[in-house]
């Protein structure tokens, strides 16, 4: 934000910048308020006012060595963070909560209303989601993330590695000020004011003055997820700040308006994220115990909301998969991330009954390969346009297994950046996209039902047995030249345990298992031998038993009987699996 832009949390006064250069250091610039003699320093393209100082000379060493060694020290404390299996559970499922979701039915209504080059504050940019959601709907807006000091789950370090100034998007801007001080604007200069979870926890009534002196006489402020004291939980938790009804919210905003052309409105939370189609109402009733107070034009509530459930859906947008719900790959069901989560899921969604109703009907839902592959390949942060072309597949076809995955809950499709998607997969697992994505899903399964089997040749498999076979497939895979994104097509004719095997290795490199029936029809029509496994862009071709073979390192027996190919490899199989079964 330009200089001009931005004023001084102490008197209001107008700041002016100044440049230093400083060997081997970040960027560093200052703004500074003559008025009082306040010096901010601006670091790497970061205004930090919650470290504002009396003279250049008085910056603390540590905060400019903390930025200077950045590049080196955040990887190691992400490794850190994975190995420890440390995980900050709200942070991970921001996006996917009613405190979000409650923002969806608004923005269509926000979106018509705001113009270009209008400016969006979000006042408590804990982990960095919500700016990057608003600057993604809104790109003809300006969007300014405010988050108040060095802690949380980000921090300095986190948003200098995240959200530089080259990682974020254009539209976007971050700065620090600490809780309690001023915002640093002009009077009337903001035209939305996203303020989530911080009435309840910020000086009343300082903090929501302040947030009306900087918001436009026509503009909106949204002070999301916020704690009423008209319910408490069942069951009963305790909720962090001040907790007040929703009437007197009602009558200090009606009294702060009363000669203005704008009114206070206090919805449900609840409402906000369950709504279909249809009007808003302010009927709280005594269950409700978290709402969104929206400071608005008088006739705010009377135009028609949608959920807008689908309404980014299209080639541009990017996928984010629900951290707390995974599939079961033997069950082809969507299933609980009870152990993912370091084990959270439960202790939240306790604490989030709205959202915990919700997935308790998509649970034990059936899920598709072809799906399976849309998930895996959306792990690493490509658009819908790009994961079609991987794919194969018709973009109409993407489109629509994605508007159904995301009706189920299980993901979110968004006009977010890459960043977006590679800070929200840190929040939620410690893992980098280009992490493997498969055998993270496998070893939930493995953790989660150990003791389920399959039948090959009569003789049970467990989950031991399994993994081994599946590695070892992946591994003949990789040494024949498959590498990531390749196709492997899988033949109808494999029974069901060995086509699972087989898929599951796929999908353990990053594979795209395809079942192809023309593929095998034209085999079958030129008398082959049907290839079970065929490599899109390479000669080499193996069936699924030779597979086995060199990686059991047993023979299979010679075939007695002379019938179709497919009989001789029935014949060779049974007691070869038997040997192996045995051994």
């Amino acid at each position: 934000m330009k200089p001009e832009q931005l004023i001084c949390e102490c008197c209001l006064g107008a700041l002016t910048a100044k440049t230093e250069e400083l060997p081997e250091s970040p960027e560093l610039s200052w703004l500074v308020c003559d008025a009082c003699e306040r010096y901010t320093p601006v670091i790497n393209g970061f205004p930090l006012f919650s470290e504002t100082v009396q003279s250049s000379a008085a910056l603390p060493a540590p905060l400019l060595n903390l930025f200077k060694e950045n590049p080196t020290s955040y990887p190691r404390y992400m490794q850190q963070k994975q190995d420890r299996n440390i995980l900050e559970v709200y942070a991970a499922l921001q996006p996917f909560n009613e405190s979000t979701r409650a923002l969806f039915p608004l923005l269509a209504a926000l979106q018509e209303k705001l113009q270009p080059g209008d400016v969006i504050i979000d006042t408590w940019a804990r982990t960095g989601w919500h700016a990057l959601l608003l600057s993604a709907l809104f790109p003809e807006q300006r969007v300014i993330a405010i988050w108040d000091t060095n802690t949380s789950v980000l921090g300095y370090a986190g948003y200098d590695w995240w959200l530089s100034e080259p990682e974020r998007p254009k539209n976007l801007e971050v700065m620090f000020v600490s809780k309690g001080s001023r915002l640093p604007f002009d009077a009337n200069s903001i035209s939305l004011v996203f303020a989530h979870d911080v009435l309840h926890r910020y000086d009343f009534p300082d903090y929501p003055e302040d947030i009306e002196r900087v918001c436009a006489d026509n503009g909106i402020i949204m002070f999301a997820h916020v704690h009423l004291s008209n319910a408490e939980p069942e069951p009963f938790f305790k909720r962090g700040g001040t907790l007040r009804h929703s009437d007197f919210y009602r009558e200090y905003f009606d009294q702060r308006l009363a000669d203005t052309e704008r009114s206070a409105y206090v919805l449900s939370e609840e409402a906000l994220f369950n709504l279909e189609n249809g009007s808003l109402t302010e009927a709280l009733d005594d269950h409700h115990y978290n709402g969104v107070v929206l400071i608005a034009e008088k006739t705010w509530l009377t135009q028609t909301f949608v959920a807008n459930d689908g309404a980014w859906v299209s080639e541009h947008s990017r996928l984010l998969l629900n951290p707390i719900l995974t599939f079961d790959p033997l069950s082809m069901t969507m299933a609980l991330n009870q152990y993912g989560l370091t084990g959270q899921a439960n202790y939240y969604l306790d604490r989030h009954p709205c959202l915990k109703s919700r997935l308790q009907q998509v649970v034990g839902q059936q899920i598709d390969s072809a799906q399976i592959d849309l998930i895996l390949a959306s792990e690493k942060a490509q658009n819908l346009g790009d994961i079609a072309v991987q794919l194969g597949l018709p973009l109409a076809k993407v489109i629509a297994m994605t508007t159904q995955l995301q009706q189920q809950d299980y993901l979110l499709a968004l006009p977010v950046c890459q960043q977006a998607i590679a800070l929200q997969a840190f929040h939620s697992n410690g893992h980098r996209l280009c992490d493997p994505v498969f055998p993270r899903y496998w070893q939930h399964a493995e953790t989660a039902t150990p003791d389920t089997t399959l039948e090959l040749q009569e003789q049970p498999l467990n989950r031991s047995d399994m993994t081994e076979f599946i590695q070892a497939i992946a591994t003949y895979l990789s040494k024949c030249g498959f590498s990531e994104g390749d196709e492997v097509h899988v033949s109808k004719e494999l029974s069901k345990t060995p086509r699972l095997l087989l898929m599951f290795a796929a999908w353990w490199l990053g594979l795209i298992p395809v079942f192809d029936e023309d593929y095998l029809a034209d085999s079958l029509n030129n008398n082959e031998d049907p290839m079970l496994l065929d490599q899109s862009h390479h000669s080499t071709t193996a069936s699924f038993w030779d597979v086995i073979e060199k990686f059991i390192g047993r023979p299979p027996l010679a075939a007695t009987d002379a019938g179709d190919n497919q009989a001789k490899r029935k014949s060779t199989l049974i007691p070869w699996y038997q040997a192996v079964l045995e051994h």
